[in-house]
């Protein structure tokens, strides 16, 4: 009876490791993702956004929280997203800044600012 008693200890306890071994890695992956990427499409009715990760060259879509932030967004913009690590649900979504590639605003070293 002893060895019945002692085996059974020994199924709940491996049972037990197993199922905190395979929950440990959503334990610790509580950051978020940061994603760089440029939109591809966006439908307004889904909350969706469909980008192109510019690291992975992937595209992947993704479920916006606020209709704000979709607005501000167009197809061929560059954005940035934070994704709940695992999910699509986007946390943020904001576009990159785009920098002026014209001479605009540019002064030669010796120019003074008049």
């Amino acid at each position: 009876m002893k060895k019945k008693t002692g085996a059974i200890y020994l199924l709940y306890f491996l049972c037990a490791a197993i199922v905190l071994a395979s929950g440990c890695d959503k334990l610790g992956s509580g950051k978020p993702e940061k994603v760089n990427g440029t939109v591809i499409s966006l439908d307004e009715a889904k909350k969706e956004i469909v980008m192109k990760d510019s690291s992975s060259g992937k595209q992947r879509t993704i479920t916006v929280q606020n209709a704000d932030q979709m607005a501000a967004l167009k197809p061929g913009m560059g954005i940035k997203v934070k994704i709940k690590h695992g999910a699509t649900m986007a946390d943020r979504v904001t576009p990159t800044s785009l920098k002026d590639t014209g001479k605009k605003g540019k002064q030669k070293a010796g120019e003074d600012k008049e």
